[in-house]
């Protein structure tokens, strides 16, 4: 009798060391995804969770893996599947912090702002002292609200917490929002101090480098902004945002198989918002990438249906793509919901002039101009327009203003040579067109069959130029 009771509790114990040892990997496992997910390692993330999943008994492990799962349907694309992962999530471990900041996160990448702020503000309740929600509530504020309530928030927070409670990397994670905010207010100076704080503690932190190289690149100090995103790059491969500000880069230096190379890892790891997928889709077509730029419209069509930027930009690509008809519905869908949006009136701008309704598209460009003045998409298209009139005084200001902000863009360098050359100024319209050529000119056809060249055409220097053209 006692060698079947202690065989008994021998059986037990091996049983419950056995039960012991699979949720402990269980949950190692369900850690690592999460890491991998960090990183922007959908991929390997969504393998190891596809692996674990047949294991989990455990009904928190199973909620905190369906969450994870959520965030990758989500950055996919698959809304429909994140929307009920993440409800079943939530509804089978609704007081766990980490759950309702991943489903914060998934509302975030489906474009519904204000869900995604009201789990947020839950997960806040659950876990007040958790600094990685923190730090998501102010970029939510950031983003979709407005930065002084985001800036607000965050020193409230840093007052709150001192380091003794918190590792410097929990709150680091604050003072890279902030910095992220002062970088929107051109406070260039305060926010590389910060990014270079975070680097002293953090010298792996590639947000902060990615900060840092973002800050070069729009003071124009192109070399040292290609130096830094490469270092971000080389400490985490997987941030879309990285490689994006890389192939931006490149189009200034104008190394298009760099920029193909730097778009297509993006579109790989890119678990992406809307307004993310826009950025990427203009990045393709200033580099006449169009196939890439109607993927990202797609994405950011899927995200969001009905958010005015996205209906502007899908409009757009459709008229590049000489599908005027579809163009035209995706613009006025954009306009009943944003009259004034900037990126659905360029699109009517294009449209308007692919049927030579100039008039029409001067309408929407003063639009444009009203909301930005210095919009250097629409000061060009209102110099063209200018230059089409034969009113060369008013085009040449307006594509100086283009100039201010694009000094090396191809196409405006050559309408500006365009404008000399209509003025018959040939020394300036040759030093722009050569400086256009240098800068990735393309057409060398097109640019013999424009008319205000007609007279330079035989012209040995110009034929020296355009010789040059790839």
């Amino acid at each position: 009798m006692k060698k079947i009771f202690f065989s008994f509790i021998y059986i037990l114990f091996i049983f419950v060391f056995i039960q012991g040892c699979s949720n402990k990997q269980v949950s190692e496992q369900i850690e690592l995804a999460q890491k991998q997910l960090e990183c922007g390692a959908t991929v390997d993330s969504d393998k190891t969770i596809e692996n674990i999943l047949p294991k989990v008994k455990n009904k928190k492990d199973l909620a905190k893996i369906l969450s994870l799962k959520a965030e990758i349907s989500a950055g996919k694309g698959f809304f429909e599947n994140a929307r009920e992962e993440i409800r079943i999530a939530v509804a089978t471990n609704p007081n766990n912090a980490q759950i309702r900041r991943q489903s914060a996160n998934v509302y975030l990448k489906m474009g519904d702002i204000s869900r995604a702020l009201s789990e947020i503000n839950k997960a806040n309740d659950i876990s007040s002292d958790d600094l990685s929600i923190s730090a998501l509530k102010i970029y939510i504020y950031s983003k979709f609200y407005d930065n002084y309530t985001a800036l607000y928030e965050a020193r409230n927070i840093l007052r709150e917490h001192s380091e003794c409670k918190h590792t410097i990397e929990d709150l680091n994670q604050i003072y890279l929002q902030i910095a992220d905010i002062l970088v929107e207010e051109k406070e260039f100076a305060k926010a590389k101090n910060i990014y270079d704080d975070i680097l002293k503690y953090e010298p792996n932190n590639d947000k902060a480098l990615l900060g840092i190289a973002n800050i070069y690149y729009i003071k124009k100090n192109i070399k040292k902004a290609e130096e830094v995103v490469l270092k971000a790059i080389d400490k985490n491969v997987f941030n879309p945002q990285s490689h994006l500000l890389a192939s931006q880069i490149y189009y200034l230096q104008n190394k298009p198989q760099k920029i193909k190379k730097e778009l297509e890892i993006a579109l790989n790891y890119n678990c992406t918002t809307p307004a993310l997928a826009i950025e990427h889709g203009f990045v393709c077509l200033k580099n006449k990438d169009i196939e890439t730029a109607e993927k990202f419209a797609n994405i950011a069509l899927n995200s969001a249906p009905n958010n005015a930027d996205v209906l502007g930009f899908v409009a757009t690509v459709s008229t590049i793509k000489d599908h005027i008809k579809q163009a035209q519905q995706y613009a006025q869908r954009a306009l009943e919901l944003e009259p004034n949006n900037i990126i659905a009136n360029i699109a009517e701008t294009e449209i308007a002039f692919k049927t030579m309704n100039f008039q029409k598209a001067e309408e929407h460009l003063k639009i444009c101009l009203k909301q930005d003045e210095n919009s250097v998409i629409a000061n060009t298209y209102m110099a063209r327009i200018r230059l089409i009139q034969n009113n060369t005084r008013d085009a040449e200001m307006f594509i100086d203003k283009a100039l201010i902000n694009a000094p090396h863009d191809q196409i405006i360098l050559y309408f500006k040579s365009c404008i000399y050359a209509q003025k018959s100024d040939k020394i300036r319209a040759f030093v722009y067109l050569k400086k256009a050529v240098e800068n990735g000119l393309k057409g060398k056809r097109n640019i013999k069959m424009d008319k205000v060249w007609q007279k330079y055409l035989n012209d040995r220097e110009f034929q020296e130029i355009i010789s040059k053209i790839q």
